[in-house]
């Protein structure tokens, strides 16, 4: 039918009845896509770490986070005991599949890692990023 947003007058009548109506108030709405603000990245502390965190910002209401690319949702925006990669993160509006917004977000390592390997022995040198 195509009807835009607003309040509509629905009437059911009984066919080949003229005094036989019912008539309801209905308000089509349309969810709002979620706006994600900002990511805030934090880096791991050291090589092979798993202490990263992602804090994602978003506006909307009744929303939940995934940095998995949508596999799994939370309520929490805040993401900790995260290692050096990149997360596909989703914000999305309830349960709904369609309000969706989604970004990329990049976890870190503090130092810079180097792996050494000799036979069945492995040296992880450690280099601090220069900024």
């Amino acid at each position: 039918m195509g009807l835009a947003r607003g309040s509509y007058t629905v009437t059911i009548r009984e066919r080949n009845s003229e005094g036989c109506n019912v008539s309801e108030q209905v308000i089509i709405g349309v969810r709002d896509i979620p706006e994600i603000e900002s990511v805030q990245e934090s880096p791991t502390s050291n090589c092979n770490e798993f202490d990263g965190k992602l804090s994602i910002s978003a506006n909307g209401t009744g929303l939940e986070y995934s940095i998995d690319g949508g596999t799994t949702y939370s309520s929490q925006k805040d993401f900790e005991g995260l290692g050096e990669g990149t997360y596909f993160s989703f914000v999305r509006s309830g349960s709904s599949s369609e309000c969706v917004a989604s970004t990329i977000a990049e976890i870190s390592d503090q130092q810079e890692c180097v792996i050494l390997r000799s036979g069945i022995n492995e040296v992880i040198i450690k280099v601090l990023k220069q900024e």
